[in-house]
């Protein structure tokens, strides 16, 4: 049975914008990953919005695999690529996929990282334990004017949280931080459980990567 209350708190924490998916059709038309990718990005929010935060977190990241699979297909003339990553690229292998992006420099470093944290973060709810999710205050180093405003209560300490992910081969490295500021994403987790806010976490990251693919400014040739 589900519990209206949660139900009501994962619904209202952030507002789903349709565009960036309509987007993502219409830019996937003829392509064989177009409904694999419909049906996964909309099995990942009704698995959010019921408390299924695994399933949610594992179908957002197989829903940019799709977006990333077309994407690659879409350029495969334009770049480099090894007869062993296509191989790999053909069996869905997803670090391989976002590493011919990178090396490509198909999309910018920051998004490339963002790609990895959904792989990560995939990787996780299917096999792995969550990492622990802390609060954060991402304007730390505040002004001794902003500091005497914080304690009078004239202003707060936004809502963020941070979580550490490996790096990619890890080895000795240590691991990567990654920051969540509600903020950019005019989102709220108060009151949800930690499980519920990587679901959501996971499914905004996804919508981000996806509104710099398919925005109009960021269509270079190889972009249908």
């Amino acid at each position: 049975m589900i519990n209206n209350t949660a139900y009501e708190i994962r619904r209202n924490a952030f507002k789903v914008d349709a565009t960036h998916i309509i987007q993502a059709y219409l830019k996937t038309e003829g392509s064989l990953f177009r409904d694999q990718f419909i049906e996964l990005i909309q099995e990942a929010y009704l698995s959010y919005v019921v408390g299924c935060s695994r399933a949610s977190i594992i179908t957002s990241g197989e829903a940019l695999l799709r977006l990333l699979l077309h994407k690659i297909d879409d350029i495969f003339s334009y770049i480099r690529i090894s007869d062993k990553e296509a191989i790999e690229i053909k069996k869905y292998h997803y670090a391989t996929v976002i590493n011919v992006l990178s090396l490509n420099k198909v999309y910018p470093s920051y998004i490339i990282q963002q790609m990895r944290n959904v792989k990560d973060l995939r990787n996780i709810a299917a096999h792995g334990e969550y990492p622990v999710l802390i609060p954060w205050d991402p304007d730390d180093g505040r002004d001794v004017d902003e500091i005497i405003k914080l304690f009078k209560g004239e202003i707060k300490i936004p809502e963020a949280y941070v979580f550490h992910l490996n790096n990619v081969n890890n080895g000795k490295k240590p691991k990567r931080k990654v920051g969540f500021d509600t903020r950019k994403y005019s989102c709220s987790f108060k009151n949800m459980r930690y499980q519920d806010r990587y679901a959501a976490i996971q499914y905004l990251f996804v919508i981000e990567i996806m509104s710099f693919i398919y925005s109009s400014r960021n269509n270079l040739f190889f972009i249908r």
